[in-house]
């Protein structure tokens, strides 16, 4: 499910698994932001790569043109303590969830 899969997800950025993690974002994503630019993302979010815990407190699943989206919305804590907030947007590519946005900054 998309839930696992962002949370699977944050594992692997948390494991320095960052070229998996690239793999498992959407082509959308990969069409827009290459792997230079993901690290970069990485590097002005240093919470990404230190997740102690996440906790989805909304999940709004919506359908367009036989595509799927998920809409996941919370918290994350890092290894230092630190919290932010948190919304990552999954699309489904045939049978698999990718990771096609996430938003760090505030909601």
């Amino acid at each position: 499910n998309a839930k696992g899969v962002a949370e699977d997800w944050l594992t692997q950025l948390s494991s320095s698994q960052v070229d998996s993690a690239y793999e498992m974002t959407a082509t959308a994503y990969q069409e827009g932001t290459n792997k230079e630019q993901f690290d970069v993302f990485l590097e002005a979010y240093p919470i990404m790569s230190a997740v102690q815990e996440v906790s989805f407190e909304s999940v709004e699943r919506q359908s367009t043109n036989g595509q799927s989206l998920t809409t996941l919305t919370g918290t994350i804590t890092g290894t230092d303590g630190t919290t932010s907030p948190i919304e990552m947007m999954l699309i489904s590519e045939g049978e698999d969830w990718k990771v096609y946005n996430v938003d760090l900054r505030g909601l």
